[in-house]
């Protein structure tokens, strides 16, 4: 029995990697772009769409494998009906454990552990859900590891909750395909076609099966890898298009010219017998005209009916796909929507230009606090009149970066508005948190030696214009203080990981 998902009580995840830091051994995928976009669109179209876009969350491109779990865990624990999660992107296969690896922008493919996203951990916060129906789509190479075994016969941990659905795009030892120029990737592409225009076959619902069935098909056509499916219990006979209400018939239109031989004072010949008498006719207050067969009859009381004003839709607000059931090829508008996304292109300028700009802060801020205080405690010659500008010209510099990162950088590379605390997490902490902990263990303990030392340092200066030795102390401790919460920050991290 096929059922309908309630829109208020599911959720959709869409989840897409489109460029990777590590461009030289990992290559953008340009359509995955453009399979979230137009994924959302069919899922959340009002007449065929089974959800709200306020219950559909799109995860363009995120930075680390800690920002896509942190994402992932609301939606996930708010469904109640239906849960669909999707990914796309580049799938890695460990070459000795034989698990997958969903990638993110910041993944290595040689060193998969802390960089790229296990399929289990996937898997667990898909388990974890309340939904009572769930539906896996992953369109990634080796995507076929999801649900059974690899073609060597080893066994791997797949997805055996009641209520589940699992199709990839190719079996586990076989890679997706992305063909150069394509709008979509190829597994989606048929996918958003699917959910748009419904079954291929007449008067079949969309339902998972069905859905599967129909990618089978397609790509056999085009001599593609086949696509793989797991269900259990009847969540394959969930319904993923509503059938839209057909639209009763517009009431023909009057031309303004038919209206001429009754404005010049003549009466059109009508037959008698199919004229309606007065006493059928109810009175009209203010209602439009009723059409009647055979009669032309200006509408000179409703103007606004005559010439039917056409309807303006605001581009900003949303943009229309035709489909092939309105008539026309489906393609995409090439309108301008005000409310489309930033372009991905912006997340690896601000990956390279934030470590520049916390160094630099790093620097400067220690600095300014030194400057600062010197001038207001100490006295000549630990001191140095000059202080006070050094180190408010630094206290200003280091406002205007932190600004910058805060509010140009830390959101292209969260893909949200953040605020100051996760801005400086996801920035600078995250970052750091992918070093290996070999490296951070020992930065960490010598900049707390140097934090110690630094009160104690014999520092003079002898240069015109620079600071004084007094100043300097105040800035190394600061600095190795500063970076010292960083490592500990960094380690944490690590360790919820």
């Amino acid at each position: 029995m096929t059922v309908l998902p309630h829109r208020a009580h599911s959720r959709v995840v869409l989840i897409g990697t489109s460029d990777f830091r590590h461009a030289d051994r990992l290559p953008p995928l340009p359509a995955v772009h453009n399979n979230l976009a137009d994924l959302e669109r069919a899922l959340c179209d009002p007449e065929t769409g089974i959800v709200d876009r306020a219950q559909c969350t799109v995860l363009d491109t995120p930075d680390s494998v800690t920002s896509l779990m942190q994402r992932l865990r609301r939606p996930v624990g708010q469904a109640e009906d239906l849960l669909v999660v999707y990914y796309s992107g580049h799938g890695i296969r460990h070459e000795h454990r034989h698990e997958l690896y969903l990638t993110v922008h910041d993944t290595d493919p040689a060193m998969l552990a802390g960089t790229a996203v296990p399929f289990e951990w996937l898997k667990e916060a898909i388990e974890d859900s309340p939904a009572r129906t769930k539906l896996l789509i992953l369109d990634c190479c080796y995507s076929g590891l999801a649900v059974g075994a690899m073609s060597a016969g080893e066994e791997v941990r797949d997805i055996r909750v009641a209520g589940t659905s699992v199709i990839t795009s190719s079996p586990g030892n076989q890679i997706s395909h992305s063909p150069p120029g394509d709008e979509y990737t190829a597994f989606s592409g048929e996918l958003i076609t699917l959910l748009r225009n419904g079954s291929n076959l007449p008067g079949v619902p969309l339902t998972v099966a069905e859905l599967y069935r129909s990618l089978v098909a397609a790509m056999n056509r085009r001599d593609l890898p086949k696509p793989k499916f797991k269900s259990t219990d009847t969540s394959s006979d969930l319904l993923l298009r509503r059938v839209p209400e057909p639209r009763l018939p517009e009431p023909p239109s009057v031309k303004p010219e038919a209206a001429k031989p009754e404005a010049a004072g003549l009466v059109a010949e009508v037959p008698v017998a199919e004229v309606p008498s007065v006493a059928e006719v109810p009175p009209i207050v203010d209602a439009p005209a009723i059409p009647m067969p055979g009669v032309v009859k200006p509408l000179t009381r409703f103007p606004s009916l005559a010439t039917p004003k056409p309807r303006v839709r605001s581009v900003a607000k949303k943009r229309a796909v035709p489909t092939e059931s309105d008539g026309v090829p489906a393609q995409r508008s090439t309108e301008k929507v005000e409310d489309e996304r930033p372009e991905t292109v912006a997340r690896p300028a601000a990956s390279r230009l934030t470590p520049v700009l916390w160094v630099v802060f790093f620097m400067g801020f220690p600095v300014s606090l030194g400057g600062i205080l010197s001038a207001i405690t100490a006295e000549p010659p630990e001191g140095d009149p000059k202080d006070l500008l050094f180190g408010l010209v630094w206290l200003g510099a280091s406002a205007l970066i932190i600004l910058l990162i805060r509010f140009r950088f830390a959101p292209r590379r969260a893909g949200r508005q953040v605020g100051h605390v996760e801005a400086l997490r996801i920035t600078l902490v995250e970052p750091v948190s992918r070093w290996p902990r070999y490296v951070i263990g020992p930065a960490l303990g010598f900049s707390l030696l140097m934090a110690v030392v630094a009160p104690f340092a014999d520092v003079t200066s002898t240069t015109p214009g620079s600071i004084s030795g007094f100043a300097t102390q105040c800035m190394m401790l600061l600095m190795f203080l500063m970076l010292s919460a960083t490592f500990v920050a960094a380690l944490r991290v690590r360790a919820r990981a």
